[in-house]
């Protein structure tokens, strides 16, 4: 079995298991210092600093308080940002020249969940090799290391002033108008829960409600911002609000509700926010509309895997400025190299205000989602066997030429994720529902 600790972005877990336990913590502490210390960091400095922040979640400052010792005893600087967003924490990593920025969070995960990010100088996710080097560090040091403490310095807080005046000088600069509009946001109990309503009021909107503000620590993503938009559906239309926006637990995706109090995801984002030329970067689950909207539009299109860490990859190789995610994470490369929710939104907002009926800028072609459960019999081994890999190109044969159907497992949560899309949406349904079946009886199978 090869031991891995990253996902789709970053380390993972319910909290209190895996490499969450306290009793493990120090060590991805030590092997995060290790991995400062080597020549994989591109910052050569006597004395090492990270950054570290984190979301709402109740378990998080335990979590800081275990990570942070395996890092001081290996002589490395913390600065403490406290609770802040992930973008946040990725421009300040950069601005404040730390080696690493830590973020504690399980993004749009439920409260039971954490996990940890990791920023490099530049502000950007850890590349497959620096997250392979790590792994390297904790599976054959880190646990069982005894060496001598080299105690570094405690932690000491940092402001993210300087991030709110980055962002305010990009919506002057880049001539973004907000002035007016009356906007509903849903923060999710995240943290983006009091910077939000801030940031937006300080650009001259007027935030006539605010959901999913009250953090209790163990309330994040329930119910409400991005992953659930149907309240902030519902309180836009029930204020006459010009527009709404859900953002998920560090603020790093973002939808859009319009006047009517119709949702839009992170593709009808990106359509909305094109460039004038070159092309716009999506993934394997960006709906087929898009590809179709940008070549219309005399604009290229092209998919990478999930992750911000790949579409941002797939951007800097072909010089282009924008792509993203159907789930809200948008990246504007001139902005920030990851996605930036709160950014997202502002941007938005001002071409709301040039244009109360932008949405839909294109017409989604018909698809279906459908997740299946890990554990048991269905895990990551069963995925990979022959069988199951047969049964998906059966169906991938039954798909017309203008259908496309992805099945993945999720990198953030114990799911097989199954996406259908075609013109045909009874076809692509009852496809979907087939396919959902049969994959879950296969796996009864004892001989997969």
């Amino acid at each position: 079995m090869v031991k891995k600790l990253f996902g789709t972005d970053g380390i993972r877990e319910i909290t209190g298991h895996g490499v969450l336990r306290p009793e493990i913590l120090p060590s991805l502490g030590l092997a995060c210092g290790f991995y400062l210390k080597s020549d994989l960091c591109a910052l050569k400095k006597e004395k090492q600093t990270v950054l570290l922040g984190r979301d709402t979640r109740a378990s998080g400052p335990k979590i800081q308080e275990g990570f942070s010792k395996g890092l001081q005893n290996l002589g490395v600087h913390i600065l403490d940002v406290g609770v802040c967003s992930s973008p946040t924490l990725a421009f300040l990593t950069r601005y404040y020249e730390a080696d690493l920025g830590i973020m504690i969070s399980a993004s749009h995960n439920p409260a039971q969940y954490n996990g940890v990010k990791f920023f490099t100088h530049e502000g950007r996710k850890m590349s497959l090799m620096q997250e392979k080097a790590f792994e390297e560090f904790f599976f054959q040091q880190a646990v069982e290391w005894c060496g001598p403490k080299i105690l570094g310095s405690q932690s000491c807080f940092v402001s993210t002033t300087p991030y709110q005046k980055h962002l305010l000088s990009q919506v002057i600069q880049k001539g973004l108008d907000i002035k007016g509009l009356k906007v509903v946001l849903d923060c999710g109990h995240g943290a983006l829960w009091q910077e939000g309503r801030s940031l937006f009021e300080t650009c001259g909107a007027e935030v006539v409600a605010m959901l999913g503000g009250q953090p209790s620590g163990y309330n994040i993503n329930e119910g409400c911002g991005a992953l659930y938009p149907e309240n902030l559906s519902l309180e836009v239309q029930n204020q006459g609000a010009d527009l709404g926006f859900g953002f998920d637990g560090d603020g790093d995706r973002v939808v859009v509700v319009d006047r009517r109090g119709k949702i839009w995801d992170g593709d009808q984002i990106l359509a909305a926010l094109r460039p004038e030329s070159g092309g716009i970067v999506g993934t394997v689950m960006s709906n087929l509309g898009l590809e179709l909207f940008c070549d219309d539009h005399g604009l290229s299109f092209y998919r990478t895997d999930v992750g911000d860490r790949h579409v941002f990859s797939a951007l800097e190789e072909r010089g282009w400025f924008l792509g993203g995610e159907s789930s809200g994470h948008v990246i504007d490369r001139e902005f920030l190299p990851t996605g930036d929710g709160l950014w997202g939104a502002l941007c938005i907002a001002d071409r709301i205000k040039k244009n109360p009926d932008l949405f839909p800028v294109f017409h989604p072609m018909p698809s279906v989602k459908c997740n299946i459960k890990l554990g048991g019999k269905i895990d990551a081994f069963s995925f990979h066997s022959n069988a199951f890999q047969d049964l998906l190109g059966v169906f991938r044969q039954r798909l017309s030429s203008k259908a496309r159907m992805v099945v993945r497992l999720s990198g953030t949560e114990p799911l097989i994720r199954i996406l259908l899309e075609g013109q045909d949406n009874q076809e692509i349904t009852r496809m979907a529902k087939h396919l959902e079946e049969q994959l879950i009886l296969l796996t009864q199978d004892k001989n997969i």
